[in-house]
């Protein structure tokens, strides 16, 4: 249920997304990007069929980017007939943009660039005996001379014949409905204001439910807080600190050297008494001994070289 309520929440978000795009109205595949016209020309009753004509224009100058009119002295780009290659360009035209076999002398458009012929047609009707599907027709066959697309904008509600789509489309191009005429509202504005309007109604309301089932849950308890772990008892026991060594006195030294040799000897096992030990021991004993003599004679001689000495001094004469 969790996951239905948040697809739905995602796809109500990414409508309303779509649908602002729309709104903003930057999508269609035409030069200017735009599915009608941002600001509404002069329509039929509001002018002449000169001033009608030129206000279209100015209209779709300006959503097409600030391209410059043809009419401009400096544009003046003419679609000429064969025979004009060996004659001067037409007063109306500064140049011969390209010579094509066109049903009339010249013809100029409204718009002319790199990427696309353009031209405006703010009229009720486009019907083939009208004049406007030879004029039409001229700039079908220079297109394709140049091998740019032909775009033909017209009102919203301009009866166009289908003629009109068939030669228009063959150049890549197409016919645009385009100029609004009052109270016009385009159908994908209608569409996408609803789909927005839904949208954010569903987005809303999945809100709503969310923030209800979030305060009617019931609360988990809290659990009590983890008991701390008893102390382990350390591997190997830690050593005692010892001590600071604190110098004795030397008759205190002297004591505990003969305890360390006491404790020393008595651990030692007493070896055993055997015949070899006991002839090791007299062995050691004679030798001792004789080295106790030995010392005492030498003592001796030594004193009774002293003695002689001085008994001699005594038996000399003393001078008088």
């Amino acid at each position: 249920m969790l996951l239905l309520r948040r697809l739905c929440w995602l796809s109500s978000l990414l409508v309303a997304v779509v649908c602002t795009v729309l709104l903003l109205n930057v999508t269609a595949p035409n030069p200017t990007g735009r599915r009608y016209s941002s600001d509404m020309p002069l329509t039929t009753g509001q002018g002449s069929a000169g001033e009608i004509g030129l206000d279209g224009e100015r209209v779709l100058a300006a959503d097409l980017g600030g391209v410059p009119r043809n009419d401009s002295p400096d544009q003046r780009q003419c679609f000429c007939n064969e025979t004009r290659r060996t004659t001067p360009p037409p007063a109306d035209c500064r140049a011969c943009y390209v010579y094509a076999q066109l049903l009339s002398d010249y013809r100029r458009p409204d718009f002319v660039t790199d990427t696309y012929i353009a031209e405006s047609k703010n009229t009720r009707n486009l019907f083939y005996e009208n004049r406007d599907f030879d004029q039409v027709g001229d700039y079908v066959i220079a297109a394709r001379a140049l091998g740019r697309p032909l775009w033909l904008f017209t009102r919203v509600d301009t009866r166009v014949d289908a003629e009109f789509y068939r030669m228009v489309r063959s150049t890549g191009g197409d016919v645009v409905p385009y100029f609004t005429v009052p109270g016009y509202v385009d159908p994908v504005d209608r569409a996408a204001l609803a789909g927005l309007g839904a949208s954010l109604t569903l987005f809303a309301l999945l809100g709503l439910l969310e923030m209800l089932y979030y305060n009617r849950r019931p609360l988990r308890p809290r659990s009590a807080p983890p008991a701390p772990e008893p102390a382990r008892a350390p591997a190997r026991p830690a050593a005692p600190a010892t001590p600071p060594i604190v110098p004795d006195d030397p008759k205190t030294q002297v004591a505990e050297r003969r305890q360390r040799l006491a404790r020393r000897q008595s651990a030692v096992p007493a070896p055993e008494d055997t015949p070899l030990r006991r002839a090791q021991r007299s062995t050691r004993t004679a030798r001792e001994f004789e080295a106790k003599i030995e010392d005492q004679a030498w003592l001796d001689m030594d004193t009774g070289d002293a003695w002689q000495d001085q008994n001699h001094d005594q038996d000399r004469p003393q001078k008088s």
